[in-house]
């Protein structure tokens, strides 16, 4: 907290910012790039090989591929903007595909509910429009890589929940019609539905054929408004809309990262605004719980 309001508004400048890890911050050129260096006196210094970290900031993917073609980067972020098209290029490129690897993150994207907004204040029909979502063709035909998720926390991160058909929601047309029937909407008319996303070719695409899905098995009349990420953030903050896009990725690879610090009530990336004090005792338990299959446990009720 001290460094925070030491340092106002430039706290994670250079020679500002606190880090406690092997490398840190040498130099940030704002839009251009970020030089990391070699921590002396992180606890294993010595078995740090690499003296230096550069991060090249591009305006566009298209740039940045190209310069790593040319040999002037030594690794490619996926998370530099590559879109699912660009994935497939890289796959039948005889040369690219053998430096390809593709590896396990610690993120979920996912679609929330605003459970302060109608309908969704009703669980019956956040159930229903997340039964009526074929997740596998999401993955397949939008996105083209990850995995399909019906629960939050990765299984690959410690103390989660191990894969189960028993857990989550499945995609079943039949029951998400029932659990609409069940909230009312047998008799009466869904209201218009809003799902916001941030401006993104992908996202806009998946966030398209969920529109889709939800208006063939439920009829659902759901429209998309896209934001700029700057704004975006901002309305999530303000006024979530009743569906909204979003992605997480853990800052440490432990369950208590996901399920704490996006539903736990009051957190500040609850934008859900879900609150449920069983849930809040379940996580506040499992966060202090030294054995890991009891954490699990928590984790899965």
């Amino acid at each position: 907290r001290e460094v925070i309001d030491a340092g106002g508004s430039a706290w994670t400048e250079p020679g500002a910012v606190w880090t406690n890890g092997p490398f840190v911050l040498e130099r940030w050129t704002h839009n251009r790039e970020i030089i990391l260096k070699k921590n002396p006196l992180w606890y294993a210094a010595d078995s740090v090989r690499i003296d230096r970290i550069r991060f090249a900031m591009f305006a566009d993917t298209a740039t940045a591929l190209d310069q790593y073609q040319q040999g002037n980067l030594d690794s490619l972020d996926p998370y530099g903007g590559l879109t699912p098209t660009d994935f497939e290029q890289l796959r039948e490129d005889p040369f690219l595909s053998k430096q390809m690897q593709i590896t396990p993150t610690l993120c979920t994207h996912y679609y929330g509910f605003n459970t302060t907004k109608p309908p969704f204040n009703d669980a019956r029909v956040r159930k229903a429009f997340s039964a009526a979502i074929d997740r596998e063709t999401i993955v397949s035909a939008s996105v083209k890589l990850g995995e399909p998720a019906r629960w939050f926390t990765p299984p690959y991160v410690f103390a989660s929940v191990e894969k189960s058909d028993a857990l989550g929601i499945a995609f079943n047309v039949n029951q998400a019609r029932e659990f609409l029937r069940q909230a009312g909407y047998d008799k009466k008319k869904l209201p218009p539905i809003t799902v916001g996303v941030n401006t993104n070719d992908t996202h806009e695409r998946i966030a398209e054929s969920l529109v889709q899905m939800w208006k063939t098995n439920l009829n659902a009349e759901v429209s998309v408004k896209t934001t700029d990420w700057k704004n975006y953030l901002q309305n999530l903050r303000d006024d979530p809309p009743q569906i909204f896009r979003l992605g997480w990725c853990a800052y440490f690879p432990d369950a208590a990262n996901f399920s704490e610090s996006v539903f736990r009530s009051g957190s500040l990336e609850n934008f859900t605004r879900w609150n449920n004090p069983q849930f809040d005792r379940l996580v506040d338990s499992a966060a202090h719980e030294s054995d890991v299959a009891r954490r699990r446990a928590q984790y899965r009720r």
